[in-house]
C-alpha cells in the first residue's frame, strides 16, 4: 500500500536474492503486483534452475552440487483471490475477476476486502500512499520537528538531514522535516556563480560569460522528453508536455514520457475501455478508449461493434433482465410501488398507509412474496402478537392524560403494558408511596433563612425533612441549630477576618488590589497600555505580560509580523518579524514560486503560466500549470486554415484537412502533401 522509495525497492530485491536458496518462490513485500515485483525472469522465479550453473559430473575430485532448490508455485487457482494475479514461480497469469458489492480488490493482497478509501482509513498521517483501489493519495506533511517515514506513512522525529546529504548547494530548500513551507538556507554560491533555485545547485552566471543552452539543444542533449531541466546558467528549460495518453515521469524516470497509470479496478475487472463505478466511491473510473474501427462494448473490452438483440421471452414479459447478446443486458422495470416476480409480471406491493391502516407489525406479507414492517407513530406501542401478524397501535398514557392530571406516583400504568413515574417538584412529596397507586403533591417543611432551624429534622402532614447546616444561605451560618447572620464588611475596603456571636467571615481584595494594614489598596495600573514588566507603588508590585502573538521588547509589548498579515501576498526566508526575530513565508497555490531567494528580502508569489506554445501542435483545453485552463486552436500555433483540430483523425492534434477543388481544375495540390483531381476546366 505504501509508496516505496527506489532505495527501498533495491533493498527488497537484494533481500529476495539473499533469501532465495532458503525459500524459493517467496515474494517478500509486494511480491505479486505491488510497487516492488519479485518476478521478472530471474533464475528460480520462472521455472528455471535456481542454482545458476550446470551440475558438476565425474569423479576424481570433481565437486557435486549438494542442493538444487526447486521453485514452489504460490498461486495455482483463483479460489479466494481477485483481479490479475501472476505466480512468481511459474509465471502463470490468472484473471480472478472483481468483488461483490461493498467490497474492493486489494491491489497488493489480491483479496476482496472492505475498501479503505482515505488516509484516515489507511492509518496514514503523511506522505503518498495507495488506497485499496490503487488510487494514489497525498496525506500531507508532518508538523515541525517531524518527518514522514515512507514505509509506515507515520510522522517520526526528524533525522536532521543536511543540505549536503541531499546534494543541495544553495538557496532555501525543504529538507523533508516539518511542513513543506519550512525552508532551510543551504548557503550561497561563490563569485561568478548563481544559485539555480529550482534544483539548489550552483551554476556559472550569465554575467560571467555563461551561455544558456537552447531549448532544442538542452532538452535533446539531456534526452528529456518533458518537464523542466537546468539551462546550465542558473535558469530552467521547459522541455514540454507528453503526447495525449501519456504523462511525465509516470514510470519513475524523470523527464521521460510514459503511459498513464490505468485504474487498478479496470485491470481487476478485465476492462480496457469505457467507464466503471469505483468500488471506493467517488467519480467514475476511465478505463481508456479503443482505436478505430473497434468500439467499446458493454463488458469494457474493445472489439467489433455489436448489435444488441432482445430475446423472444423479453417481449412477453412485463419486467425482468435478459442478456442482449453483446455482454450487456436488456431490462424492463415496474412502476413505483410494484416489484418484478419470477414469472415476469409486475406485482403491486401492499403498503402500511394504504393496506395496513392503523395496524402495525413486523414481516407482514406485501402480497408479492416479500415482507414489510409497519410501525406505530410517535411513542405508540404495537400490540402484534408475533412476526407476520398485524396488530393494533396502542396510544400510551402520559402525565398530561386526563386520568393523571395533577397526580403523582411510581410504576403507574401507561395503558399499553408498560409503566412510568410522575414526580413532584422541589420541596414537595407525593402523598402515596405505593407502586401503581396515584397521590397528590404536598409541600414539605421549609429550611433556611435567619432565625429558622438548621441541622434539625422537621415534620408536617406531608412528610419529614432534615435541614443541613448549609441551608441558611449566603452570609449566614448555623449556630445552636438556628440560622444566624455572620458579620458584614465594614468599612467597605476592609480586608481580613471579622467575628461575631454567629461566627467568623473572611474578606479578600480584588485581583487588582492588595491587602495592607487590613485595608484594600490599588496596585499600580498598566500604563501605557502596551507596558510589559513589573510596576511598583506604595501598595505593592504587579507584573504585566503580553498576549499571545506578542513579545516583550524594552518594556513594551511588540506584535510580531505574520505571513498572513504584514507579509500577505509576500514570501521569503529570514524575514524581519518587527520584534527582533525572523520568520519564513512560503507560497501557496498551484505552480506558485517566490521571486526572491535572498535571505531577509521579501518577494512576491507568482506562477509562470503556460501558453499554447508549450502545447506544440496540440489543440483543445489544457492546464496552464497554475490551477487554471487555456484553450488552444491550430491558429494559435501559427498554422494555416486547412490545419484543423483532429485533422487526419488524430484527436487533440492539429492535422491537415485536404483542400477541396474550390473552382480549380486539373491535378492540384490538396495542401496536405498529396493531390486531388479537379477535372477539366
Amino acid at each position: 500500500m505504501l509508496e516505496k522509495s527506489p532505495l527501498h525497492g533495491l533493498m527488497v530485491m537484494v533481500s529476495l536474492a539473499l533469501a532465495f536458496p532458503l525459500a524459493c518462490g517467496g515474494t517478500g513485500e509486494n511480491g505479486t503486483g505491488g510497487d516492488v515485483s519479485a518476478s521478472g525472469g530471474k533464475a528460480g522465479l520462472g521455472g528455471e534452475p535456481a542454482s545458476g550453473g550446470a551440475s558438476l559430473e565425474g569423479t576424481g575430485g570433481a565437486a557435486e552440487v549438494p542442493f538444487a532448490p526447486t521453485c514452489k508455485p504460490i498461486f495455482t487457482e483463483c479460489t479466494g483471490l481477485c483481479g490479475p494475479v501472476t505466480d512468481p514461480c511459474t509465471g502463470l497469469q490468472l484473471e480472478c475477476g472483481g468483488c461483490a458489492d461493498g467490497l474492493a480488490c486489494d491491489v497488493d493482497t489480491h483479496v476482496c476486502v472492505e475498501p479503505k478509501i482515505d488516509c484516515e482509513d489507511l492509518g496514514a498521517e503523511c506522505g503518498r500512499i495507495r488506497n485499496t483501489c490503487g488510487v494514489r493519495l497525498d496525506c500531507g506533511d508532518c508538523e515541525a520537528g517531524e518527518e514522514c517515514d515512507p514505509d509506515t506513512n507515520k510522522c517520526v522525529s526528524c533525522t536532521n538531514t543536511t543540505c549536503s546529504e541531499l546534494g543541495f548547494e544553495c538557496g532555501p530548500a525543504w529538507l523533508g522535516c516539518g511542513p513543506r513551507a519550512t525552508l532551510t538556507d543551504c548557503g550561497s554560491c561563490e563569485t561568478g556563480e548563481v544559485c539555480n533555485v529550482a534544483f539548489h545547485r550552483c551554476e556559472p552566471a550569465t554575467a560571467g560569460g555563461c551561455v544558456p543552452r537552447s531549448k532544442t539543444a538542452g532538452c535533446s542533449g539531456a534526452n528529456a522528453e518533458c518537464g523542466f531541466i537546468s539551462n546550465g546558467c542558473g535558469g530552467v528549460l521547459d522541455c514540454g508536455n507528453c503526447p495525449l495518453g501519456e504523462s511525465c515521469a509516470t514510470g519513475g524516470v524523470a523527464n521521460r514520457c510514459g503511459p498513464l497509470e490505468s485504474p487498478f479496478q479496470c485491470d481487476v475487472e478485465g476492462r480496457s475501455c469505457g467507464t466503471v463505478a469505483s468500488d471506493c466511491g467517488g467519480a467514475l473510473l476511465d478505463c481508456g478508449s479503443c482505436d478505430s474501427p473497434d468500439v467499446c462494448n458493454d463488458n469494457g473490452v474493445c472489439g467489433s461493434p455489436c448489435a444488441p438483440t432482445s430475446p423472444s421471452e423479453a417481449g412477453n414479459a412485463d419486467c425482468g433482465s435478459w442478456p442482449d447478446g453483446c455482454d450487456g443486458t436488456i431490462q424492463k422495470t415496474c412502476t413505483a410501488g410494484s416489484v418484478c416476480k419470477g414469472d415476469g409480471t409486475c406485482c403491486p406491493q401492499k403498503s402500511c398507509g394504504a393496506d395496513f391502516t392503523n395496524q402495525c407489525g413486523t414481516a407482514l406479507s406485501d402480497g408479492c412474496g416479500g415482507v414489510t414492517n409497519c410501525n406505530c407513530s410517535g411513542s405508540d406501542v404495537c400490540q402484534a402478537l408475533e412476526a407476520g401478524t398485524a396488530g393494533a397501535c396502542c396510544k400510551k398514557l402520559t402525565s398530561t392524560s386526563p386520568a393523571y392530571t395533577g397526580k403523582c406516583g411510581t410504576a403507574l400504568s401507561d395503558g399499553c403494558g408498560g409503566t412510568f413515574n410522575i414526580g413532584c417538584g422541589g420541596g414537595k412529596a407525593c402523598t402515596t408511596a405505593v407502586p401503581g397507586a396515584t397521590g397528590t403533591c404536598c409541600s414539605l417543611p421549609s429550611c433556611g433563612g435567619v432565625g429558622t432551624a438548621c441541622g434539625a429534622t422537621l415534620t408536617n402532614a406531608c412528610g419529614t425533612v432534615t435541614c443541613n447546616t448549609s441551608s441558611c444561605g449566603s452570609g449566614n451560618a448555623c449556630s445552636a441549630m438556628t440560622c444566624c447572620a455572620l458579620p458584614t464588611r465594614s468599612p467597605a475596603n476592609y480586608c481580613g477576618t471579622l467575628t461575631n456571636s454567629c461566627g467568623s467571615r473572611n474578606f479578600s481584595c480584588s485581583t487588582s488590589q492588595a491587602c495592607v494594614a487590613s485595608a484594600c489598596c490599588d496596585l499600580p495600573a498598566r500604563s501605557p497600555s502596551n507596558f510589559c514588566g513589573t510596576k511598583t507603588n506604595s501598595c505593592g508590585s504587579k507584573a504585566y505580560s503580553c498576549s499571545s502573538g506578542q513579545v516583550c521588547l524594552n518594556e513594551a509589548c511588540c506584535a510580531k509580523r505574520t505571513c498572513g498579515g504584514y507579509y500577505a501576498g509576500k514570501c521569503g526566508v529570514a524575514l524581519d518579524d518587527g520584534c527582533g526575530g525572523t520568520l519564513s513565508c512560503g507560497c501557496s497555490g498551484t505552480g506558485n514560486t517566490c521571486s526572491t531567494a535572498t535571505s531577509g528580502q521579501a518577494g512576491t508569489c507568482s506562477c509562470p503560466a503556460l501558453t499554447c506554445a508549450d502545447y506544440d501542435g496540440q489543440c483543445g483545453s489544457f492546464s496552464n500549470g497554475c490551477g487554471g485552463t487555456l484553450s488552444c486552436t491550430c491558429a494559435d500555433h501559427g498554422l494555416p486554415d486547412h490545419m484543423t483540430c483532429g485533422g487526419g483523425s488524430q484527436s487533440g492534434i492539429c492535422g491537415c484537412t485536404p483542400l477541396s477543388c474550390g473552382g480549380r481544375c486539373g491535378i492540384v495540390d490538396n495542401g496536405c502533401g498529396g493531390t486531388v483531381n479537379c477535372g477539366a476546366c
